[in-house]
């Protein structure tokens, strides 16, 4: 069986930020805080609502002390 995960098998953004939210025990405020955004906004990215820009997940990767998105799905395989 092939060990390679495709970019569908990996876990989504929305995932990886909920759990290192859960982990981290910082609140959909707390993240909309950071990113200077309103809590509704970040809660529609979050939800899969609404779609958020890649800019917009990198600075969530930031506000994650993650420096890259690419860091983001790196770390969740690990």
């Amino acid at each position: 069986m092939n060990e390679i995960a495709t970019v569908s098998q990996q876990p989504s953004w929305n995932a990886i930020t909920r759990k290192w939210m859960r982990k981290n025990q910082v609140t959909q405020l707390d993240m909309a805080t950071r990113l200077g955004v309103s809590e509704g906004a970040f809660a529609h990215w979050l939800n899969g609502r609404r779609k958020a820009k890649i800019e917009v997940i990198q600075e969530i990767a930031r506000a994650e002390d993650r420096p890259t998105l690419k860091s983001i799905l790196f770390l969740s395989m690990h």
